[in-house]
């Protein structure tokens, strides 16, 4: 935008230039002065329209980018949550059967070693 701008301003100055230096009447000069500021002002407004548009656009694509990253943001954090109480479960489970198995060899110890004092 604002090489644009620059573009602009370096094409005015030459044409102010040009038409300074031409052999011309006042009045002509003036009039050309006049119609090539309309000209560049017209141009001005489109360009700007434009850029308006693109930013528009620009900002639309990116608000829709943003709601597909959410979406898949939070299908990504219901998919480790089930994860996790999926682990967390298994952990539960292993953790029973750990505990039963434990006592039971507790228990079989305990025995073993009664029937080891009684002999």
């Amino acid at each position: 935008m604002q090489k644009l701008f620059k573009i602009a301003l370096a094409t005015a100055a030459g044409f102010v230039a040009g038409v300074l230096i031409a052999p011309k009447s006042g009045k002509k000069t003036r009039s050309d002065i006049a119609h090539k500021a309309e000209e560049l002002k017209a141009k001005a407004k489109v360009e700007l329209k434009d850029a308006r548009s693109v930013a528009k656009k620009s900002s639309t694509t990116i608000k829709t980018g943003a709601k597909e990253v959410a979406e898949e943001l939070k299908d990504l954090g219901d998919d480790v949550k089930k994860s996790a109480e999926s682990v967390t479960r298994k952990a539960k489970a292993t953790s029973k059967r750990v505990v039963k198995t434990a006592a039971k060899t507790a228990k079989a110890v305990q025995a073993d070693a009664k029937s080891s004092t009684t002999k």
